[in-house]
């Protein structure tokens, strides 16, 4: 083979190679799945309101001698083995996919007016703001998800998990 058969084959390569690119697009999702991720070793303040009691948020304070929990009228101290499960919980909170992208269905996925929400504060800053609503429990999987979008935005996600338990 001489140079200029060479060089005919790599431009025909580079072509199939480009035109490969251009029409099999883009794959990926079309949705970031990180919803939330906290840094629970810096969260300082928990605040939950529940859809059971909208009117009522209970909140988990980190003192310089553990955690507290309080509601408007009492304060305990709160075990560090209650808190660190709503802290993993907390940590990272990925998307299995979108459910819906405008208010509309809210009622529908729980997450509108009085649903449960969680809010965390770091150094005074609130790093996480979650609305969670109701879960669907799929029998032929055998696996629970719950319904999670967060406050500022109108995308609700499906979220693998029962998330209203564990936090």
């Amino acid at each position: 083979m001489n140079n200029r058969t060479l060089f005919i084959v790599l431009v025909a390569l580079i072509g199939v190679f480009i035109l490969s690119k251009v029409l099999k697009g883009d794959k990926s999702r079309s949705f970031d799945p990180l919803i939330v991720e906290v840094d629970t070793s810096a969260v300082e303040r928990i605040e939950i309101t529940r859809k059971a009691v909208p009117d009522k948020t209970v909140t988990l304070s980190k003192g310089a001698v553990g955690w507290s929990v309080s509601d408007d009228s009492i304060t305990v101290h709160a075990p560090a083995k209650n808190v660190t499960p709503t802290l993993e919980a907390l940590s990272r909170i990925e998307a299995e996919r979108v459910v819906a992208r405008s208010q509309d269905k809210w009622a529908e996925y729980e997450v509108g007016e009085g649903a449960s929400r969680i809010v965390a504060y770091s150094r005074g800053k609130r790093v996480a703001d979650l609305v969670i609503g109701g879960f669907k429990f799929d029998q032929a999987r055998r696996s629970a998800s719950t319904y999670v979008r967060k406050s500022d935005e109108d995308e609700v996600y499906l979220v693998e998990g029962v998330l209203a338990m564990q936090l």
